[in-house]
């Protein structure tokens, strides 16, 4: 499959989903019911759009030809994601599921940071500057001890304590930061006639 074709291929599962969730959504509630036939199936049509969604960053990833590894491995996070949350929905409410509720969990924090890094990741420019650079490495390591503190959390059994979710939230605000800062600082970065091309 064409790198271009595996980016329409998420593009239009994504529309289909969400468009298939909302539908479903307004036929549950022009019917009034909402039993838990009705519950499985919507959050079915949801996991589904969402995960193609982090499916989708791994898409654009490998469609832009660099780090297509870390692509690959968001799309197959985010297919191991999708079987649990199915297992989790379909699966048996009165059996002992804590198991696979936490696996469940850690696998949604895993698709999202891996999505999360492969966007930033596929923004990367060859003529990125020592600043962008910079930043985007700290977003990075960031998003990596954010997620790995997220599923440490999810793991544990008894609370990390408070210090511990104050961490959490710091390293947390880093992450959005350098997230935020990166396009700034590529347009500041940017040559001026650069910039007055995209302006005009």
């Amino acid at each position: 499959m064409h790198r271009d074709e595996l980016t329409r291929w998420f593009l239009r599962a994504v529309v289909a989903f969400l468009v298939l969730t909302a539908l479903l959504a307004i036929g549950i509630f022009v019917r009034g019911e909402f039993g838990e036939t009705e519950g499985r199936i919507l959050g079915t049509t949801l996991a589904l759009a969402v995960y193609s969604l982090t499916a989708l960053a791994g898409a654009v990833l490998v469609g832009r030809g660099a780090l297509t590894l870390f692509g690959w491995t968001t799309i197959a996070v985010s297919a191991l994601a999708l079987v649990l949350a199915l297992a989790a929905i379909w699966g048996d409410p009165d059996a002992e599921s804590e198991g696979l509720l936490r696996a469940t969990f850690v696998a949604l924090v895993l698709a999202f940071a891996c999505a999360w890094v492969s966007l930033l990741l596929s923004r990367r420019r060859d003529d990125d500057g020592r600043g962008v650079t910079a930043t985007l490495g700290g977003a990075v390591v960031a998003i990596t001890v954010l997620t790995g503190m997220v599923t440490f959390a999810i793991i544990r059994e008894d609370d990390p304590g408070d210090l511990y979710w104050r961490l959490l939230g710091v390293v947390a605000v880093v992450a959005v930061l350098g997230t935020l800062l990166l396009p700034v600082l590529r347009r500041m970065t940017r040559p001026t006639g650069e910039r007055q091309a995209t302006t005009e």
